[in-house]
């Protein structure tokens, strides 16, 4: 049987508490955020628009 400490020891849990899980809460909060508020474009809509840009251009 091992030996594990109870008291008097400092742990990484003592040290971040719950930093990590706020932090992976506000990650996914603030991607819910830019992915509601951003709007939805196909992925071949913008490339026509930029090809005649470029050639009304030059």
């Amino acid at each position: 049987m091992a030996y594990v400490p109870t008291r008097g020891v400092t742990t990484v849990y003592d040290l971040i508490g719950d930093a990590f899980a706020w932090l992976c809460l506000l990650t996914v909060t603030a991607l819910a955020a830019v992915g509601l508020v951003r709007p939805y474009r196909p992925a071949g809509a913008g490339a026509t628009d930029r090809g005649a840009l470029r050639e009304a251009g030059r």
